[in-house]
């Protein structure tokens, strides 16, 4: 069955402000919306560029974000993008754009029913010859049981991590050199599949401080390190006052 992707596909170069897990470390090096949308070739495409769902998420302690519906001019735009990275494919693919406000009004309908069947004609069904036939079915029920298996897997998962950890890490202990030696490859792997590493020549560290909390009984700093111009690293120390 051909997929309608309806008030989602857009240019994902503002995805830091999208929900954090959305944010993949090195997602768009690879896999913006339009390389996902050649996947599917040869199977038709619809982009439905209509209203979706918007939200507000404040920061809090951290992650704040915001699901707006694409501007339609972007939309268009990774369209294209898509279009042209899978031209010359053969049988040619076709990904088709429809724009309307509401989701999934006549023209995406239209165009994805015309993919199931060619020359086939899209009627107006209406409000009241949609029926719902699934009997005894409960939304938050099935919310709750997702949810569920989601903690029953992460409680899993934190049972079993010290033993796939000692698996893992295995650094030679019998000298301090010869640990330091061994715990080179498991850096590197940190790096290059965990947090990733940066290409970029670093500046120096230009370390900075200022006094920013303050009790009878300790003292903290906040401390701030040149990275790259315009970006930082930042952290706090505290002290016991003595």
């Amino acid at each position: 069955m051909p997929p309608c992707v309806s008030g989602y596909f857009d240019s994902r170069q503002d995805i830091w402000q999208e929900p954090i897990d959305r944010n993949v470390f090195g997602l768009l090096e690879q896999f913006g919306d339009a390389e996902l949308a050649t996947l599917i070739a040869p199977r038709p495409l619809i982009i439905d560029a209509a209203r979706g769902p918007e939200a507000t998420i404040p920061g809090g302690r951290g992650a704040p974000a915001r699901v707006v519906t694409p501007a339609l001019d972007s939309v268009r735009a990774e369209v294209a993008r898509a279009q042209k990275l899978t031209n010359g494919l053969k049988p040619k693919p076709s990904i088709q754009l429809a724009a309307a406000d509401e989701p999934l009004a006549g023209q995406a309908l239209g165009q994805f029913l015309d993919s199931l069947e060619p020359g086939a004609v899209l009627g107006q069904a209406g409000a009241a010859n949609i029926t719902d036939r699934r009997s005894g079915f409960s939304a938050a029920k099935r919310h709750a049981e997702q949810v569920h298996k989601l903690d029953r897997h992460t409680q899993w998962v934190l049972r079993e991590s010290p033993y796939v950890r000692k698996r893992f890490y295995k650094p030679d202990t019998s000298s301090l050199a010869k640990f330091e030696a061994s715990n080179e490859k498991y850096r590197r792997q940190f790096y290059e599949d965990v947090i990733g590493r940066f290409d970029n020549k670093m500046l120096p560290f230009n370390a900075r401080s200022r006094k920013s909390y303050e009790s009878e009984k300790w003292v903290g700093h906040e401390v701030t390190l040149d990275i790259f111009p315009d970006v930082i690293a930042y952290g706090f120390c505290f002290y016991r006052v003595t």
